[in-house]
């Protein structure tokens, strides 16, 4: 041998290469929770999407907890009993909107295993 690198070696390096790129890969894509939601929040004046074909112009869409609790009109809400008040003119809001029993768009293609998360 003439101080070149051997097959081993090269092997070894191109192993540990991966598995640092997998480890800081998985340690990066940590999904971290939100915090719990403190305030209230109502979204004013946007177009809400119900998800059965019905829109409402004009929308207002109301959070506390959580959870959502008023989508309604504009003009049914006053704006002084939430905490926080969004302006949604020109935005369409779409409440409710994702159904987390579904595997719409999970599986794009279902030949490639890649695609399949459910």
């Amino acid at each position: 041998m003439t101080g070149g690198t051997t097959k081993a070696q090269t092997m070894k390096a191109i192993l540990f290469s991966i598995a640092i790129t997998l480890a800081t890969t998985v340690a990066i894509a940590q999904q971290t929770p939100g915090a719990s939601q403190s305030e209230s929040i109502v979204i004013i004046g946007g177009t809400a999407h119900l998800g059965n074909g019905d829109k409402i112009e004009g929308a207002a869409v109301g959070f506390k907890d959580g959870e959502i609790t008023f989508v309604g009109s504009d003009k049914a809400v006053a704006a002084t009993e939430w905490d926080q008040v969004i302006d949604g003119k020109g935005k369409h809001i779409y409440p409710g909107f994702i159904a987390s029993n579904s595997t719409l768009g999970l599986q794009e293609i279902g030949a490639v295993r890649a695609t399949r998360d459910q």
